[in-house]
């Protein structure tokens, strides 16, 4: 159960109304938070075969992730050493062993490295190894792709470990390894991302927005947060999957003993990432900010390789709930976006004690911004 505040402990206050919509915050952000920080940009198992990329947007910077002809997961910029001109347009495809600027013909080969350039690569004075792509910084942890736009950055580990930075069970992290991408959905949020990450953080909304949610998992209703109960909530006694219908369709993760097997867990790791476990899968929520006022966010739903690979695989069971569920939070995000650039809201407004994560989370932001 939550505690009083106390009469000598005030409530905090939230971020004024201009960081959630002014378009020189959120310049500052992209600079100081999304240029600077390891971000999640997706799942290994959606580049499965040497070859295969796909784009990502992150702070104004198209990126191109890959796999390059050993196997190995690289990112770039997606930008030609000879006039600046974009290498991939597509949003996803299969290079067959090297990308080739439709400007001049420059090519690369998948580590980088240029492999050819017209009347220049024999040039005197040109340096092939110094026109290669421009990497960017890229590791794995559980099975999930990050990228750190900076030239030298600090390893992953030292962000996956900050207490600063990562909330809630790390007990996820041990049922995420060699489970795979088998089902995405992208939703368009008119909200900045703060907004909407920050309404991920708490469930003090979930008794009034959230009815099928509740009904799965009724405790929600007395316990205002997922953070606030000592142990994770489980489901309600007629249910025993995250369904529409509460029935399963689908054997449990392999890694998952019995008794946890009603039993929702979650992880949110600043800035970008939310990752909730339950019975038969994982799902993963990262958000992109895209301008001061709208962010995407993309959902991808982890599943049992073998579970993927038969037959009547159908996640919709579980997806349909999900997409009820981030619709109506979609909905009420629009809401809040319209309401915090009122001159009502100038100064702020203030956290209830069962929003304590995103106490923390205005702090990681304010933290960032002034490095």
């Amino acid at each position: 159960m939550t505690t009083p505040t106390s009469a000598h402990e005030p409530l905090p206050a939230t971020l004024p109304g201009h960081y959630y919509h002014d378009p020189e915050i959120h310049a500052l952000e992209e600079e100081r938070i999304f240029s600077r920080l390891w971000i999640c940009v997706g799942h290994s198992s959606l580049l499965p075969d040497p070859g295969m990329y796909q784009l990502v947007t992150l702070a104004q910077e198209s990126l191109i992730l890959l796999r390059d002809q050993h196997g190995k997961l690289r990112a770039f910029f997606n930008v030609c050493r000879h006039r600046g001109a974009r290498l991939c347009a597509k949003a996803q495809g299969r290079l067959k062993g090297s990308l080739q600027c439709g400007y001049h013909g420059w090519t690369y080969k998948l580590d980088g490295s240029l492999l050819g350039a017209p009347n220049v690569l024999h040039a005197q004075d040109f340096d092939p190894a110094a026109f290669g792509l421009v990497p960017v910084a890229l590791e794995l942890c559980w099975g999930l792709i990050w990228i750190n736009l900076s030239p030298s950055p600090a390893p992953l580990s030292s962000q996956l470990t900050d207490p600063l930075s990562c909330v809630g069970s790390s007990h996820v992290s041990h049922h995420l390894e060699g489970l795979e991408v088998g089902k995405t959905e992208i939703y368009e949020v008119q909200a900045n991302w703060k907004i909407a990450f920050e309404n991920g953080l708490e469930c003090y909304h979930c008794p009034t927005v959230h009815p099928e949610f509740c009904d799965l998992f009724p405790t929600i209703r007395s316990y205002p947060t997922l953070a606030e109960s000592t142990t994770p909530l489980a489901l309600a006694e007629h249910a025993e999957a995250f369904t529409l219908t509460g029935r399963a369709s689908r054997p449990p993760l392999s890694t998952l003993a019995p008794e946890e097997r009603r039993l929702i867990h979650s992880i949110v790791v600043f800035p970008n990432i939310s990752i909730t476990l339950v019975r038969d899968h994982v799902q993963v929520l990262v958000f992109y900010p895209r301008s001061a006022q709208t962010t995407s966010i993309v959902s991808f739903w982890l599943f049992e390789p073998e579970v993927i690979a038969a037959a009547d695989f159908d996640p919709m069971d579980t997806v349909a709930l999900a997409n009820i569920i981030a619709q109506e939070d979609i909905e009420l995000c629009k809401l809040v976006q319209q309401g915090v650039t009122s001159r009502a809201y100038a100064s702020g407004g203030i956290y209830a004690p069962v929003e304590k994560h995103i106490a923390l989370f205005r702090n990681f932001v304010l933290r960032q911004l002034a490095q």
